[in-house]
């Protein structure tokens, strides 16, 4: 995530520019999605190539008429740089989505995505996802 949070800043964006509320309680917000089975690791062979963290609920971002189709959540998509262009990001966001319409029915991938990172936006535009505004709560 380090190199992920340098590669952001040369891009100029405050995404991930400082841990959010602190480094310590990041890292357990990390550290808890891991333990509770949100978090998945691609590997390549020892090396970590991406990691994605989703979850099955809403945290209150969406509005309650979308809240009733079940949805998977992408919280956190991380591709380390050497991996960049490969379409392993695409690939993460593809399985997360089927592994949720298998295991609880979901009919929709949504993400969260940084308001300041135009550049993210258009990525997920370009990969069939749909822009639905803008909220300002704080996730934890």
């Amino acid at each position: 995530m380090l190199e992920a949070s340098q590669w952001l800043r040369a891009k100029r964006t405050d995404q991930w520019a400082s841990p959010w509320p602190g480094e310590e309680a990041r890292n357990e917000r990390i550290r808890a999605a891991i333990r509770a089975g949100r978090t998945w690791v691609a590997w390549d062979g020892a090396q970590p190539a991406a990691a994605i963290t989703t979850i099955p609920n809403d945290h209150q971002i969406w509005p309650k008429d979308i809240q009733r189709d079940p949805a998977i959540y992408i919280r956190r998509l991380v591709v380390a740089r050497r991996y960049a262009g490969q379409s392993l990001g695409a690939q993460l966001v593809d399985w997360a989505g089927d592994r949720a319409r298998r295991e609880y029915g979901a009919r929709w991938v949504r993400v969260e995505a940084w308001p300041a990172d135009t550049e993210l936006h258009a990525y997920f535009r370009r990969s069939g996802f749909e822009f639905c505004g803008f909220d300002d709560v704080q996730l934890t």
